[in-house]
Protein backbone atom coordinates (compact mmCIF):
# COMPACT_ATOMS: atom_id res chain seq x y z
CA UNK A 1 0.00 0.00 0.00
CA UNK A 2 1.62 3.31 -1.05
CA UNK A 3 2.07 6.08 1.46
CA UNK A 4 -0.31 9.01 1.18
CA UNK A 5 1.21 12.42 0.71
CA UNK A 6 0.32 15.16 3.15
CA UNK A 7 -1.45 18.24 1.92
CA UNK A 8 0.15 20.34 4.66
CA UNK A 9 3.63 19.95 6.12
CA UNK A 10 3.90 18.66 9.70
CA UNK A 11 4.14 21.42 12.24
CA UNK A 12 7.17 21.85 14.45
CA UNK A 13 6.43 21.42 18.13
CA UNK A 14 8.84 22.91 20.62
CA UNK A 15 8.98 21.41 24.08
CA UNK A 16 10.47 23.31 27.00
CA UNK A 17 12.47 20.82 29.09
CA UNK A 18 13.92 23.40 31.48
CA UNK A 19 14.32 21.80 34.88
CA UNK A 20 13.41 18.35 33.58
CA UNK A 21 15.61 15.27 33.69
CA UNK A 22 16.37 13.76 30.27
CA UNK A 23 17.81 10.30 29.63
CA UNK A 24 18.85 9.19 26.16
CA UNK A 25 18.52 5.41 25.76
CA UNK A 26 20.48 3.79 22.93
CA UNK A 27 19.72 0.10 22.35
CA UNK A 28 22.33 -1.69 20.23
CA UNK A 29 22.92 -5.20 18.97
CA UNK A 30 25.97 -4.83 16.72
CA UNK A 31 27.67 -1.94 18.55
CA UNK A 32 29.18 -0.83 15.25
CA UNK A 33 30.40 2.58 14.07
CA UNK A 34 26.83 3.93 14.25
CA UNK A 35 26.98 3.65 18.04
CA UNK A 36 30.18 5.66 18.12
CA UNK A 37 28.68 8.27 15.80
CA UNK A 38 25.59 8.53 17.98
CA UNK A 39 27.57 9.01 21.21
CA UNK A 40 29.89 11.55 19.58
CA UNK A 41 26.87 13.45 18.29
CA UNK A 42 25.45 13.59 21.81
CA UNK A 43 28.80 14.87 23.09
CA UNK A 44 28.59 17.77 20.63
CA UNK A 45 25.18 18.96 21.84
CA UNK A 46 24.97 22.37 23.46
CA UNK A 47 22.63 21.04 26.12
CA UNK A 48 24.60 19.04 28.68
CA UNK A 49 22.05 18.18 31.35
CA UNK A 50 21.20 14.68 30.19
CA UNK A 51 22.27 11.13 30.92
CA UNK A 52 23.03 8.45 28.36
CA UNK A 53 22.24 4.75 28.76
CA UNK A 54 23.49 2.27 26.16
CA UNK A 55 21.71 -1.09 26.22
CA UNK A 56 24.06 -3.72 24.78
CA UNK A 57 22.02 -6.65 23.49
CA UNK A 58 25.01 -8.40 21.91
CA UNK A 59 25.81 -10.61 24.89
CA UNK A 60 29.50 -10.08 24.07
CA UNK A 61 30.36 -6.72 25.71
CA UNK A 62 30.64 -5.17 22.24
CA UNK A 63 29.26 -1.76 23.21
CA UNK A 64 31.65 -1.24 26.11
CA UNK A 65 34.64 -2.35 24.04
CA UNK A 66 33.62 -0.09 21.13
CA UNK A 67 33.07 2.94 23.34
CA UNK A 68 36.30 2.42 25.26
CA UNK A 69 38.24 2.17 22.00
CA UNK A 70 36.56 4.92 19.96
CA UNK A 71 35.18 7.55 22.33
CA UNK A 72 37.29 9.76 24.49
CA UNK A 73 34.45 12.10 25.46
CA UNK A 74 34.94 14.23 28.55
CA UNK A 75 31.48 13.27 29.83
CA UNK A 76 31.93 9.50 29.42
CA UNK A 77 31.55 9.20 33.19
CA UNK A 78 27.87 10.12 32.70
CA UNK A 79 27.40 7.24 30.26
CA UNK A 80 26.00 3.98 31.60
CA UNK A 81 26.18 0.67 29.72
CA UNK A 82 23.71 -2.10 30.50
CA UNK A 83 25.01 -5.43 29.24
CA UNK A 84 22.44 -8.12 28.52
CA UNK A 85 23.61 -11.71 28.24
CA UNK A 86 21.59 -12.10 25.04
CA UNK A 87 19.39 -10.08 22.71
CA UNK A 88 16.48 -9.15 24.96
CA UNK A 89 14.84 -6.88 22.39
CA UNK A 90 13.57 -3.37 22.91
CA UNK A 91 12.05 -2.42 26.24
CA UNK A 92 12.56 -5.69 28.10
CA UNK A 93 14.38 -6.03 31.38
Amino acid sequence: MPLKSRSTPPRLVRINLAGESVTVAIPTLAADAKLTDCVRSLAEQTRRDFDVVVIDNSGKRLALERLDADCACSWMSKLQVIENESNRGFGRQ
